[in-house]
């Protein structure tokens, strides 16, 4: 007989908002708001580098960034588009100065998300 499938638990805190815990593989999805993150930007990159040592760089760039909570390449006249947490404005534009100060980029556009209308992290299946 196979042993029983995980179950999620949720917990609720006031500091850490909804937090959903696995208890096999240790996942928390938190509230960006209730941590102290709550402005998400969206920033569309186009570059004109499409060369391996470019791609090399920007990816381990990407990976120190904490602020990134998603990276994604990209098919059409986008090349990357990232997904960013920052708690202020302010901190925005101290994460983009960071971020274009490492590696070449031929177009930066971001982007302020004003209202999240759904955020899902369960799969369909």
């Amino acid at each position: 007989m196979a042993a029983p499938e995980p179950r999620a638990q949720r917990a609720v805190g006031p500091a850490l908002g909804h937090l959903f815990l696995h208890d096999r593989v240790g996942v928390a999805v938190l509230d960006p708001v209730r941590v102290g993150l709550p402005e998400t930007f969206f920033i569309a990159i186009r570059t004109n580098q499409h060369n391996a040592m470019w791609t090399e760089k920007f990816i381990a760039i990407i990976h120190e960034m904490p602020e990134i909570l998603e990276a994604h390449r990209l098919a059409g006249e986008t090349d990357y588009l990232l997904k960013v947490h920052v708690a202020s404005t302010r901190d925005f534009d101290e994460f983009y100065k960071r971020l274009v100060a490492g590696v070449d980029l031929y177009n930066v556009t971001s982007n302020l998300s004003m209202e999240v209308l759904k955020s899902e992290t369960a799969l369909p299946l």
